[in-house]
């Protein structure tokens, strides 16, 4: 992960921690997706600020949608989601959750975030400017760029979720 090209190297750390390489910090603060949740029980992970509103186990499993997504098109694998969705990048919504179903499908996002990350570090630097999707006609560098943009929006969405979760539920 530290041989990454400087084009990509600040971009994956911004969303992935390398397995053993806590040192190496996004330069913005915005923990990884696994990291934001720490201390999110299934009680948190379901819970919502109003009716309709998203809550941080829906977020998080539609940030490994599309981690998984990118993932697969820049490694050309064809690795389906592990989870029921309701649409395209958006899972079926839960009102009730295990701990033992939390803990799984969080193990699900932390594997999705790390394959990630190792997909990108192991890319060819020579490939990055290249479409790496004929259908989309977007470029490997494009879909790198993008996929961190996604995922730090919504993380940083789910620790404010999670703050306000923790706060209301304590009442």
């Amino acid at each position: 992960m530290e041989n990454l090209d400087p084009r990509t190297r600040q971009q994956i750390l911004s969303i992935v921690r390398p397995k053993g390489q806590k040192h190496l910090r996004p330069w913005h603060g915005c923990p990884a997706v696994p990291r934001v949740l720490v201390g999110v029980n299934s009680r948190i992970a379901v819970w919502r600020p109003h009716p309709g509103a998203h809550a941080i186990r829906e977020t998080a499993l539609h940030i490994t949608f599309f981690e998984n997504l990118v993932a697969n098109i820049l490694s050309g694998e064809d690795r389906p989601a592990e989870f029921e969705l309701q649409k395209r990048g958006s899972p079926v919504v839960v009102e009730g959750l295990t701990e033992k179903q939390w803990r799984s499908e969080k193990h699900y996002i932390s594997a999705v975030n790390e394959r990630l990350g190792e997909v990108v570090g192991s890319f060819d630097p020579d490939r990055l400017d290249q479409v790496a999707s004929e259908r989309s006609g977007i470029t490997a560098m494009e879909y790198i760029h993008g996929i961190v943009d996604h995922t730090l929006y919504h993380t940083a969405e789910m620790d404010l979720l999670k703050t306000l979760a923790k706060r209301a539920l304590e009442r």
